[in-house]
């Protein structure tokens, strides 16, 4: 399987893809260790495995309030 990471829904601003392979040793499951993205920004995932694609948006996550 193949995975996707871009900056726009439309997957014209791609920050990162790679591919992995899946097999019995691992329960035919994948980790996709993806690094470099930039904190509190959101990005576009899409997982494509069997000529079938799954795009996903993933929110930059929040900042944390601080109490005073």
């Amino acid at each position: 399987m193949s995975w996707t990471v871009a900056r726009d829904k439309a997957f014209t601003d791609v920050v990162s893809r790679g591919s992995l392979t899946a097999s019995a040793a691992s329960d035919h499951t994948v980790k996709a260790d993806i690094r470099g993205l930039e904190p509190a920004t959101d990005y576009w995932f899409r997982f494509s495995a069997g000529g079938t694609d799954s795009p996903r948006r993933a929110p930059a996550p929040r900042r944390r309030r601080t109490r005073t």
